[in-house]
């Protein structure tokens, strides 16, 4: 879809909300603002798959504090964690011409394919160009419909509205694809303190996504080996060519060592400021990946 000329977006975890204005600008759009509040207590609390907001006052006080800042705020995108999402490819045959039907079909297959039940998920899909003998391809992505629903009745409380609701990864990887020609066999390594993504693309296609939360007994470089380990084993005709890596303190030389050892490939890390203009900002702490995904989610 073609550039919007200013987009304004939310990014939000756990324990932080970020805001970001961008305008649409030549070769890479320009960041006009952003900015980050901490949210003052626990919002958010344990969830099957997306968490659950159980106290909206710290988001709403967060929220609060993004409009006296960034001034006339009606509309926002959201991006959320990827681990606050089921990401998938699922083949599903063929998919009828009318939506409404092919909904429903995936939405059958999701039944059988996913331990959520499929009532309870806030799901979009995406039809893929590249068939299998078996069917269609089709990326899937779905979260948790009460937590998004009570987020967004936070925002609209405070008079913002959420146009779309998306994934952190995907839109970093929107930001690649739109600012260098597509080419086979690349992987997008998207690391953050509490989610680490792996995606293997062909062109623009995903050929394989996996999102994993982090806790205390798993490290970023064992998430590393077991995504390269399954690479290797069921992907071997599309050799990995290319990695890049997008985070913040998390790319450690460790880290960096570990992705060029398992895949075999060059390793690039990608920084913020070939994806957006940030000429005249302050920026205060680490929001590398954000402005990447950001750089994405206007273009998208």
């Amino acid at each position: 879809m073609g550039k919007r000329a200013q987009h304004d977006i939310a990014i939000l975890d756990g324990s932080s909300l970020i805001f970001a204005r961008l305008a649409a600008g030549s070769p890479r759009p320009r960041l006009a603002m952003m900015g980050s509040w901490r949210l003052a207590g626990r919002a958010f609390g344990a969830g099957t798959l997306t968490p659950s907001l159980d106290d909206p006052k710290p988001l709403a006080e967060a929220i609060g504090k993004m409009k006296l800042e960034a001034g006339k705020v009606e509309r926002v995108s959201l991006l959320l964690p990827d681990c606050w999402f089921r990401i998938s490819i699922i083949e599903v045959g063929t998919l009828p011409r009318n939506h409404a039907d092919a909904d429903e079909v995936v939405r059958w297959t999701l039944k059988r394919t996913t331990p959520f039940n499929p009532a309870e998920l806030r799901t979009a899909w995406t039809a893929l160009p590249t068939r299998t003998v078996n069917g269609t391809r089709v990326l899937v992505v779905s979260a948790m419909e009460k937590p998004l629903a009570a987020i967004e009745e936070t925002f609209r409380a405070a008079g913002v509205a959420i146009g779309s609701i998306e994934s952190t990864g995907l839109n970093a990887w929107n930001a690649i694809v739109t600012a260098e020609a597509p080419a086979d066999g690349r992987v997008l390594i998207y690391l953050r303190d509490n989610d680490f993504t792996t995606a293997l693309f062909n062109g623009s296609e995903p050929i394989f996504i996996r999102s994993r939360s982090l806790v205390a007994d798993r490290r970023i470089e064992q998430e590393i080996r077991l995504s390269a380990s399954y690479l290797q084993k069921t992907l071997a005709t599309t050799p990995v060519r290319r990695c890049y890596v997008v985070g913040d303190g998390q790319v450690t030389p460790s880290v960096l060592e570990a992705i060029g050892t398992e895949f075999a490939s060059e390793v690039e890390v990608l920084s913020g400021s070939r994806f957006a203009d940030t000429t005249g900002l302050q920026l205060t702490g680490n929001l590398n990946a954000e402005i990447i995904a950001c750089g994405g989610a206007l273009t998208a």
